[in-house]
């Protein structure tokens, strides 16, 4: 919110703490949103060869972000969060923390077993297929604790492990742990194939398993047989010394017990968003696992990502179209949910959300990254992944082994339900039904809490026969079988579930009840708080008018209706919008100035976004000719050459990160920098001098501050200068331009403005990210939603080359080496910059020119060099409407693009002469273009809580004026019948004098008498 009182007591308008102006410009609650405008080159490659003339640019979209912040200013209404996001995040003392540290909910892991009785006749060949039967369920009460629990930025994040140990539950389970199963013998399979490719070892693996069957009844425990008999819990535990383990100690060292799940431990080291700081909106998401933000099993980045939250807490009011990620180390990827329908648990309504048959359908858009055969042809088709790796090297660490062991693992759901045909009829019995088998769960979308739910999978494991190099079995137990056989065995099906849970439910129900109550008790107290106001302005005219007359005093009045006025504004509801955090604020100067940082955060906003944050689009390789042009500098152009030629040619042209003029890239990396970039990667000794352990370039930096701001508050000079930066990073001149002029900081940063402001007045911004202050002039007075303002517009010549504030911006005094108008090369500033970010020794010559949206107000001939160019005022120039009364903006943006510089590297040595990179060889020597990159817009919407507050300040100052006159009259009507008092008790003296000297004569006479 704003305030407007150029009338009123001017401290009350600075930036003083306490005053109501502080509050807002340390945590505004305004929507502002930062707009970036990509563009992408489709005709690059023929740009590139000389083939065609001019680049031609196409719109790719907008990716839209909002400056967000702290919900603990902010009242919320719905679900568990009656008393502010802070209770409903995770942090410590908060009510959801102790039940996410400790669950005292019921929770069941469940295994379903399988034994196979016709395993014999299978092995022999003799049934083509093996016959499953239930053997039963093993069922186990699931029991989490969480430990070296770190909370870190500001408690908006929590480090953890999450110890999860399971005791038997025999009401629940339909067998014994000690009750036996027939299953595929894992142990045996995964030692086979560990030693196929050591000649020797494979020899006496198979020798020693041979020996073993031939000794040993075939189904006997830890036999050396395809299908063994084993009790359920050693299956699941590893309860027992296996025999085969303890046959290989050069393959697993000490290691003799062999189990498929672990007891009694965590799964690994996570990094989660508490929910602080962002209306609980990723509470729960995983940030890190094992200090990593990405996994390391799988094809490509994309497989690779940690999704969503681990599957037992959610953000709170979850939209219901929204996807549901789980993060689930035991399936080693996430998987996501939607939702099916709207059902009723015990009289709360949910939504029920299942896992689609997309998550593990192979050529589904985000699957196709977990199996590397480009045509599927070796894939293994719906409904099955194969996690062999992940489980290959989680058991090496556990069991810390020298070599991995082969395992062969694959996960589904059970009974194989979305597999294909083929492979649900590959197993006799099996009847594949949604009802019993898909994973599922029933969340309260306003609390995030889900009330009942399942994640079900199975485990399956592929047994082969294996040939020596005649062709014959190396097992005699599978002889008879062809060669190249190869058969999926499911081994068990688990399932953790959450039961309903009254006390759960009631819980949900309980906070509904409230939820209503405090809506009631907040439009009572909103009630209430307008009688004690009405009471608290008939006190004030009350105490004055009975208290002497030397306690009137006009401005105390004021005062209070000032106090009122800020009370009201207080309490409107909150908006959601631009959230600039200043801290470590520090007044100066008798509070005449203030130090601080501005933090911004920019979180995606897919309403205004018209394109997703990893859509790609294909633009100049900004950080391959910044490397050359660094290269150059030092002399190391060639060799910097042939290591960008080398991965050109074993790259596709427009492929993510190659080495190519123009690449293909998403969006949102090409602004943040949220991936390895290869060309930084590069084993270049001149390049890690350069770059040092930086792997990743963006052109934006989130979540992070812009410098240490010096400003003037406005206190003790009527707000002339409120908010103008008198110096920044300590220093009152920036050091980028050619003398003291252009190096000037003149302005405020462009939010907030001193009261007042002069029709006629140039208004100056200061701007960081273009290095530079710019001015701004009236334009024309316009009418917003019914405020006054006037319109302040950049004009041409702010970018422009010989306008006589501009001259120092370039170092040429003829001008025949600047850009020309409406450009203004900001390189120098942002290789500072940079260097200082990165921490290098030296600085990247990195190329940057700033310009209006599509090249406006430059010349005719750089608005022609790009195809499709058509800029107009209305849409690329920056403004801002501004309430002069009160140095309010109620509207406006500040849009600039950026741009880079592209050319033609040219060898004269005699080892490399002409072109260096062999994907310009077709350009001529000398050759240079100006490209852009994208634009972005900070964008203040009309905001009608805004307008509100400025029209309502209106009436208030015209009230304040009355009241005032209202309170001299009234200090004057005191005055005189003071003063009359005054006189009327002289005159009654006298006349009580007169009175009293006229009886004691009286009564002289009597006495004479």
């Amino acid at each position: 919110m704003r305030f407007v009182y150029p009338v009123i007591y001017n401290n009350m308008a600075s930036l003083v703490e306490g005053s109501p102006v502080y509050e807002e410009w340390v945590e505004p609650d305004y929507p502002i949103y930062m707009k970036y405008h990509f563009f992408t080159y489709n005709n690059s490659r023929e740009f590139i060869a000389g083939e065609d003339p001019k680049p031609i640019v196409e719109y790719a979209g907008i990716l839209s972000y909002r400056f967000v912040g702290p919900p603990e200013s902010q009242t919320c209404y719905s679900g568990i969060r009656i008393s502010g996001t802070r209770m409903a995040s995770l942090v410590e003392g908060s009510p959801v923390y102790e039940k996410w540290v400790e669950p005292d909910y019921p929770i069941y892991m469940k295994y379903h077993f399988f034994t196979y009785n016709n395993s014999r006749e299978f092995i022999a060949g003799e049934d083509p297929k093996p016959i499953v039967e239930y053997a039963g369920i093993l069922s186990y009460r699931e029991y989490h604790e969480k430990y070296d629990i770190e909370f870190e930025n500001d408690d908006k994040k929590v480090k953890y492990f999450n110890n999860k140990s399971y005791v038997y539950d025999n009401e629940t389970s339909s067998m014994l742990e000690t009750d036996t199963v027939i299953v595929p013998n894992i142990v045996m399979f995964t030692l086979m194939a560990t030693t196929q490719n050591f000649l020797t070892k494979s020899i006496w693996v198979s020798k020693t398993i041979n020996e073993l069957y031939g000794s040993e009844n075939f189904t006997k425990s830890n036999a050396a047989s395809p299908f063994y008999e084993v009790e359920a819990a050693d299956l699941l535990w590893g309860l027992y010394p296996n025999a085969l383990l303890e046959a290989f100690p050069f393959l697993v060292g000490d290691n003799t017990k062999f189990g498929l799940q672990v007891n009694n431990t965590n799964d690994g080291l996570y990094e989660i968003y508490t929910g602080k700081g962002d209306s609980n909106a990723n509470r729960g998401v995983v940030d890190q696992w094992n200090n990593a933000s990405h996994l390391t099993y799988w094809y490509n980045e994309t497989c690779n990502m940690i999704n969503g939250t681990d599957g037992t807490i959610y953000p709170t009011d979850v939209a219901k179209d929204d996807r549901l990620y789980i993060f689930n180390t035991q399936i080693c990827r996430s998987i996501f949910l939607i939702s099916e329908k709207d059902e009723d648990v015990n009289g709360v309504s949910t939504t029920k959300y299942v896992a689609p048959r997309e998550v593990f359908e192979v050529d589904f858009e985000d699957n196709v990254c977990f199996c590397e055969d480009a045509d599927y042809s070796n894939c293994l088709g719906d409904g099955l992944l194969d996690v062999s790796q992940c489980y290959q090297e989680l058991i090496q660490q556990q069991m810390d082994l020298f070599l991995p062991l082969s395992i062969s693992l694959v996960v589904s759901s059970p009974e194989f339900l979305y597999a294909d045909n083929d492979t649900i009829a590959s197993i006799v019995n099996f009847d594949p039904n949604p009802e019993y088998h898909e994973t599922y769960l029933n969340l309260d979308l306003d609390s995030g809490i889900i009330l009942t739910g399942a994640k079900r999978i199975q485990l399956n494991t592929y047994i082969k026969k294996y040939s020596n190099i005649l062709g014959n079995s190396k097992l005699d137990s599978m002889e008879n079988l062809p060669e190249g056989w190869k058969y999926l065995i499911p081994l068990f099906w688990g399932e953790e579930v959450l039961p309903v849970d009254d006390s759960l439910v009631g819980s949900v129900k309980q906070s509904e009840r409230v939820t209503i109550a405090v809506l009631v008790l907040s439009y009572i107290s909103i009630g209430v708080g307008v009688v004690l106001l009405i009471a608290a302005i008939a006190l004030v005219f009350y105490y004055k008018a009975v208290g002497k007359v030397t306690d009137v005093n006009c401005s105390s009045q004021n005062y209070y209706v000032r106090q009122l006025f800020f009370f009201l504004l207080k309490n409107r509801k909150p908006i959601f919008g631009e959230y600039q955090e200043k801290y470590d604020i520090e007044y100066e100067s008798d509070d005449k100035k203030v130090k601080y940082y501005n933090n911004k955060w920019y979180v995606f906003d897919d309403e205004t976004s018209s394109m997703a944050e990893n859509d790609t689009v294909i633009v100049p390789n900004i950080l391959m000719f910044t490397i050359m042009e660094t290269a150059e500098k030092l002399g190391l152009a060639s060799v910097a050459a042939i290591e960008i030629n080398l991965m050109y040619k074993s790259e596709n042209f427009t492929e993510s990160n190659a080495a190519s003029p123009f690449y293909e890239v998403e969006a949102a990396d090409l602004l943040w920098g949220l991936y390895p970039n290869a060309l930084l990667e590069l084993e270049l000794e001149a390049l890690s001098v350069l770059v040092g352990d930086n792997t990743k370039f963006g052109l934006q930096v989130n979540n992070t501050n812009d410098g240490l701001y010096e400003i003037y508050t406005g206190k003790g000079d009527s707000n002339e200068n409120r908010g103008v930066v008198d110096q920044w990073n300590n220093a009152s001149h920036l050091t980028y331009w050619y003398n003291e002029t252009c190096n000037m900081i003149n302005g405020t940063d462009g939010t907030i403005y001193p009261t007042d402001v002069a029709k006629d007045d140039r208004l100056y911004i200061f701007n960081t990210q273009i290095c530079r202050s710019i001015f701004l002039i009236s334009e024309k007075d316009e009418d917003v939603n019914g405020v006054s303002t006037t319109k302040y517009v950049a004009p041409s010549e702010v970018f422009e080359v010989d306008f006589e504030d501009n001259v120092c911006f370039c170092e040429d005094a003829d001008y025949s080496n600047c850009l020309g108008d409406g450009l203004l090369d900001v390189s120098q500033c942002y290789q500072e910059l940079i260097q200082q970010q990165m921490g290098l020794s030296t600085p990247l010559y990195l190329s940057l020119v700033v310009s209006s949206p599509e090249f406006l107000y430059a010349d005719n001939y750089t608005i022609d060099s790009i195809v499709n160019f058509d800029p107009n005022p209305e849409h690329h120039e920056t403004y801002l409407n501004l309430d002069l009364d009160s140095g309010i903006i109620l509207t406006g943006a500040k849009r600039i693009q950026l741009n880079t510089y592209i050319k033609q590297y040219w060898g004269t040595s005699f080892f490399s002469k002409g072109p260096l990179l062999d994907s310009m060889e077709n350009l001529p020597e000398g050759w240079k273009y100006l490209i852009p990159l994208f634009w972005g817009e900070e964008v203040l919407p009309e905001d009608d809580s805004l307008v509100g507050s400025v029209k309502q300040s209106e009436r208030v100052t015209i009230a304040v004026l009355v009241l005032s006159y209202i309170s001299i009259g009234v200090g004057v009507v005191l005055l005189i019948a003071a003063i009359a008092l005054v006189f009327y008790s002289s005159t009654i003296t006298k006349q009580l004098l007169w009175l009293e000297a006229s009886r004691t004569e009286d009564d002289s006479r009597e006495n004479l008498i």
